[in-house]
């Protein structure tokens, strides 16, 4: 691998562990988000729900189609 490319890699690798901060912690605090999934089986959806422990804060809902 020469050194252009591992550069690349290098820098979506410290992008995908921004994101992967980005996801997991609270955006006003720093804290480890406590993250909920619920199941609606009748339209076959899941819910995504991310609580931040320490604000109290809901930091993130989404919902997402099973295929």
């Amino acid at each position: 691998m020469d050194e252009s490319s591992a550069q690349q890699k290098a820098k979506i690798e410290n992008r995908h562990q921004a994101f992967i901060e980005r996801q997991n912690h609270c955006p006003l605090c720093g804290t480890q988000l406590e993250i909920r999934v619920e199941s609606y089986l009748e339209d076959y959806t899941l819910r995504e729900e991310a609580h931040c422990p320490d604000c109290d804060v809901l930091a993130r809902v989404k919902d997402h189609k099973m295929h």
